[in-house]
């Protein structure tokens, strides 16, 4: 929408967003709102002076106290960017990592599955949708339990860095059913203060969504299918002792309409359909398929890490 309004309008386009769901944000930063609705009226509407300031204004989810980043596009330029590869652990079939480094020719093929049904299809918490039970950012770690829901971690951050701009996948999956649909989840895991120590894979603290992506994949036979796309915007900041976690699953229900596994072209808009049988979802991660999410970085300036109970969840 920012790109579009500065395409048609120029320069004089302004972009500000806030932490949270829309009920959060209401309630935290109202008066913010207003205050900057009333200047845009004025500057438009009675020739009063333009708001001044970058044309893109973000929160940054981190300490609670209010921190914004300033760009003059979208999406802002990066320092770097990082690709984190999926990865197979000793957890089980559907638990695994993200690293670094991606698969070798000399390691055996590796997959993670899970089984979607349309008959108990996978709920969802957080998010920016109108829920005042669900929306924001919440934690996802009953999720996270369930069979249905492929978990990758990665290792935990040595130093403070923002995760700033529109966060990119590229999946490999077969599907037993010829139709259905991919989502990928990026989520903080926050360092406990007592357990987690940097350059570990074992973050304890809160699994809170930041952004996801959901694509309707057509499949042919076992062969699998590559999937790129966009996870969503983001701009998060981790400290040492933070990591990041995916989630890989096929439903968001009721946000998304769910996927039925009938015939392929058939809809399901009000969810009476005939269903079809559950499908196994297998994600790849082998030198030929290799899985991977994409992290636009920038440096972050050196701040200590809020104190326990000192932050809010948040997420753009």
């Amino acid at each position: 929408d920012f790109a579009a309004a500065r395409s048609a309008r120029g320069a004089d386009v302004h972009l500000l967003v806030y932490c949270g769901g829309h009920f959060g944000v209401a309630g935290r930063h109202g008066r913010d709102i207003a205050k900057e609705t009333l200047a845009w009226y004025d500057a438009h509407m009675r020739g009063s002076a333009s708001p001044r300031g970058a044309a893109i204004r973000l929160e940054v989810f981190g300490p609670k106290s209010q921190e914004f980043l300033e760009f003059d596009a979208w999406p802002p330029p990066a320092d770097r960017s990082l690709e984190l590869f999926a990865r197979a652990s000793a957890g089980g079939a559907r638990r695994g990592t993200l690293s670094e480094r991606p698969p070798a020719m000399d390691e055996p093929p590796v997959t993670l599955s899970y089984v979607y049904d349309p008959r108990e299809p996978t709920p969802y918490a957080g998010g920016g949708w109108l829920n005042a039970r669900k929306d924001g950012p919440k934690d996802q770690r009953a999720l996270e339990k369930r069979s249905d829901v492929l978990v990758l971690t990665s290792m935990t951050f040595d130093a403070a860095v923002d995760i700033v701009g529109v966060v990119g996948a590229t999946l490999f999956v077969s599907c037993t059913a010829p139709e259905c649909d991919v989502l990928a989840r990026l989520c903080v895991v926050r360092a406990s203060s007592v357990w987690c120590q940097p350059g570990r894979a074992d973050a304890h603290g809160p699994s809170t969504d930041l952004c996801e992506g959901i694509r309707r994949v057509g499949f042919e036979g076992a062969s699998a299918a590559r999937i790129e796309f966009e996870v969503g915007p983001v701009c998060c900041r981790l400290f040492p002792g933070d990591a990041l976690r995916l989630h890989i699953c096929s439903a968001a229900h009721p946000k998304y309409l769910r996927h039925p596994l009938h015939a392929k072209g058939r809809e399901d808009w009000l969810g009476e359909g005939e269903l079809g049988p559950p499908a196994t979802l297998r994600l790849f991660a082998d030198v030929e398929r290799p899985s991977s999410v994409v992290l636009p970085l920038r440096e972050a300036p050196r701040v200590a890490r809020p104190s326990d109970g000192n932050e809010e969840l948040g997420a753009v």
